[in-house]
């Protein structure tokens, strides 16, 4: 899975977000009942859960990077 970096909610303070902390978000993220995507300020995708995959019949490579 990919771990968090600078401009997720995590990365606030400056500072890399724990081992914990990632590993802790990564499974609600991925658990959750919905779908849901990391995406930047120009469309562009970091993460995708696998019920977001399922929902839009696309991989998770073919989301990734792409702009919605």
């Amino acid at each position: 899975m990919n771990s968090l970096k600078n401009g997720s909610d995590y990365y606030v303070r400056g500072e890399e977000p724990s081992e914990e902390m990632n590993n802790s978000y990564l499974r609600v993220f991925e658990n959750i009942p919905v779908g849901i995507a990391v995406v930047d300020c120009e469309g562009n995708c970091h993460y995708v859960n696998s019920r977001l995959c399922r929902m839009l019949d696309r991989s998770e490579q073919e989301l990734l990077g792409t702009g919605f």
